[in-house]
């Protein structure tokens, strides 16, 4: 009994400190164990014992660069703080650190050797990801605050399969030409000697000026008003229940949906699209963002598949992905 009143304060004591230590990391995060020993007034082998206790129990996170010898330990929300490891990188994962910063995604099998090996050690800051794609799988590395939303619009870009958008017409252009010029061009018989360096002195100014098409003003509100309604609709009769809706932008919506059956419910992500044509890019993202989220993947939209995105569905991402057109 006696021995048993000896522990139970040590057990106390511990369990207070380590939540003084967690409370610590949550509110000036990124931490050296340094920092901690300092704040608690403990020494560094017990601190350093329960922030790595901490890390295994998920509860904060530990960086893989260093200051010096000390690795950062961090809360979730403090990710963007990471960055102050900047100046603490090798030379090579520093000119690294910036190409992805300002490129924001980069293809593994384009980056150079040198880089391609330092991908690989900058874990704080380059997350791989994998994509499927014309029965290949390619593998991209991002920055690791980049939206899904950036992600994804740069991943399509760098496919290639991203619409092409018509160039802006020139407006007011002014053509200068000679008269000599014009009539070399329709054919006519030229300008006689005498006479030659007198016109070469007038200039026709010619206007191509195109007088541009009146745009209908498209309500992009009330357009996706309607979808959203179609595609809340639609997931309502399937008799599913919505766990959770999260609107990407004026063109996608996702949700997470349970479907029932007789093994108990299962989880699905619901990739709810606005678009004409459905491509292969389309269905190749958000089979990674189901496998990112370890779910497999319903896909809605009012458009069609385009001929090659139907046989990749078909071939590549059966039973990972269900196509279904709203009505």
């Amino acid at each position: 009994m006696l021995a048993l009143t000896a522990i139970m304060p040590n057990a106390f004591n511990a369990l207070l400190l380590k939540e003084k230590i967690l409370n610590f990391v949550k509110t000036n995060g990124p931490i050296t164990p340094t920092n901690a020993v300092k704040a608690v007034n403990e020494n560094v082998l017990l601190v350093s014992a329960i922030l790595s206790e901490l890390v295994a129990s998920k509860l904060i996170k530990i960086s893989s660069a260093k200051i010096g010898t000390s690795p950062l330990y961090y809360a979730q929300g403090q990710e963007s703080k990471l960055q102050m490891l900047y100046p603490y990188l090798p030379a090579k994962e520093r000119e690294l650190y910036d190409i992805l910063k300002k490129n924001r995604v980069l293809i593994d099998k384009t980056t150079e050797p040198a880089y391609r090996v330092a991908l690989r050690s900058l874990k704080d800051f380059a997350v791989p990801l994998t994509v499927k794609f014309n029965d290949a799988e390619k593998l991209f590395w991002k920055w690791y605050l980049i939206s899904d939303e950036e992600l994804n619009k740069k991943i399509e870009i760098i496919l290639d399969l991203k619409e092409q958008v018509e160039p802006q017409e020139k407006e007011n252009e002014i053509v200068e030409i000679s008269s000599s010029e014009i009539v070399q061009e329709a054919g006519l018989p030229t300008v006689p000697t005498q006479q030659k360096q007198a016109e070469e002195k007038q200039i026709i100014k010619i206007n191509t000026t195109k007088t541009k098409p009146k745009k209908r003003v498209r309500n992009t509100q009330r357009e996706f008003n309607e979808f959203e309604l179609l595609a809340s609709t639609a997931l309502s009769s399937f008799g599913v229940d919505i766990v959770s809706k999260d609107i990407k932008n004026k063109k996608e919506i996702d949700f997470i949906i349970f479907v029932p059956s007789k093994i108990g419910p299962l989880s699905y992500l619901v990739k709810a699209k606005n678009k004409k044509k459905i491509n292969e890019a389309d269905c190749s993202l958000a089979y990674n963002e189901g496998e990112r989220n370890k779910l497999p993947v319903l896909f809605l939209t009012n458009g069609e598949l385009t001929k090659k995105a139907k046989e990749y569905v078909e071939k590549q991402l059966r039973g990972y992905l269900i196509f279904r057109k709203l009505a």
